[in-house]
């Protein structure tokens, strides 16, 4: 996860989105190549993003998504240098081991520079035209025996 998170952030699209599956393509393919041995997982993927927001190791830009435009975010700064210093091939390392406590204080800093980004979570928004009137639309689409259901 935190390798094809890097990429996209790396990477960004054009508006600042983040699609889902963009993630899980790059994942697909990271899968296919034998570059991890998991399958994407949307229950796995979720907790791993849940669990990186609840840190506040995600910058969200625009939490909401709805049919046709996904959340705008990204890994956080502080999410970046930690995964851009575990590789770093220029430090000679004899162990594989990560300090977890230079980790720890890292992640307890970027909570207390952004909390207002601690915990956010993706919230689906609907338009409000079509949640004004469905009978309307629904008739409107020639679907009156849908509406008629609906009443």
């Amino acid at each position: 996860m935190l390798a094809v998170l890097r990429a996209c952030t790396l990477h960004r699209n054009a508006d600042g989105t983040l699609p889902t599956k963009r993630i899980r393509k790059l994942w697909d393919a990271a899968y296919a190549a034998g570059d991890t041995t998991r399958a994407f997982c949307w229950h796995r993927y979720k907790a791993i993003r849940d669990m990186l927001a609840d840190l506040g190791l995600l910058e969200w830009e625009d939490e909401t998504y709805r049919f046709g435009r996904a959340c705008k975010w990204k890994a956080s700064e502080e999410l970046t240098g930690m995964m851009e210093e575990a590789l770093d091939t220029t430090t000679p390392c004899d162990s594989p081991i990560v300090d977890r406590n230079k980790v720890a204080d890292a992640v307890r800093e970027a909570c207390r520079n952004r909390p207002e980004q601690v915990g956010l979570r993706p919230r689906r928004v609907f338009p409000s035209l079509l949640r004004t009137d469905w009978d309307g639309k629904l008739r409107e689409a020639g679907l009156a025996r849908l509406a008629r259901m609906a009443a």
